[in-house]
């Protein structure tokens, strides 16, 4: 019996041992700053989809980028996935569209410089409202947010990604706009999750069904960034200005 329960504890310590990573990296503003995950089939062309991420702020500008996916065309209104953030705090997503293009963004002061968030926000081409946003401050529950600049859901099929690249950091391809701030963890799911599954996510981040990347940033330095969603759409890191950060303090409810 004994034998048999020391063999289930290492098991289990070994299948959470990502989970349990409180590292994180540390973005600063300079051009190409960012994790490149490629162009892999399973990132192309997601009609609905979830983004989600434990992130921090160092500090606003305009336009700047959080995670991307742009559009073959590279116009900043047709990026096929653009999550980012402005210089008045706001939280914003962007979708290109054949007709009118999608558009999310939130009330002022959604986001504050130096705190942990769980930052959220989904698509679906078929639904109205098409993106929603989502946040959770460390210690508390995530929400939608209850107050929105814009919502436009847009019309006409969504904008094709096929020729560039998913990215953390900067809003283009050509790197500008970048993320100024500290990211522990993200994913990326082909279906659009309810609020109670992003709830289950919030502290105990794991792959769930339509689960097409997931990656501990920092979990194994600055150098390839694991996709633990099985797809091996593995991550690199380019430019001087991704470095390791101290851990994010997401315990003792992150990783149980």
């Amino acid at each position: 019996m004994k034998k048999i329960l020391i063999i289930v504890c290492i098991a289990t310590v070994f299948s959470l041992a990502p989970f349990a990573s409180f590292a994180a990296l540390d973005f600063t503003t300079g051009a190409n700053n960012k994790v490149d995950y490629g162009s892999d089939p399973e990132l192309d062309d997601l009609i609905a989809f979830t983004f989600w991420t434990w992130i921090k702020f160092d500090s606003f500008g305009a336009n700047r980028g959080v995670m991307s996916k742009p559009a073959n065309n590279g116009v900043l209104t047709e990026n096929h996935m653009l999550f980012q953030s402005n210089a008045a705090g706001r939280g914003r997503f962007f979708s290109g569209r054949a007709g009118t293009d999608a558009e999310c963004g939130t009330a002022d002061s959604f986001f504050a410089v130096g705190v942990w968030y769980f930052y959220a926000g989904t698509y679906d081409e078929a639904a109205t409202p098409a993106c929603k946003i989502y946040k959770g401050v460390l210690g508390s529950t995530v929400f939608e947010s209850s107050s929105y600049i814009t919502q436009v859901s847009g019309s006409g099929a969504t904008a094709t990604t096929s020729n560039t690249n998913f990215q953390i950091g900067p809003r283009t391809v050509a790197g500008t706009d970048p993320f100024d701030g500290q990211m522990a963890v993200f994913g990326v799911v082909n279906r659009v999750l309810s609020l109670g599954e992003l709830r289950s996510l919030q502290y105990f981040p794991r792959p769930v069904s339509g689960t097409v990347l997931l990656s501990w940033l920092g979990f194994t330095g600055t150098g390839t960034h694991a996709d633990y969603s099985g797809y091996k759409n593995n991550g690199t890191t380019t430019g001087s200005g991704v470095i390791m950060s101290r851990n994010a303090p997401l315990g003792p409810s992150f990783g149980r």
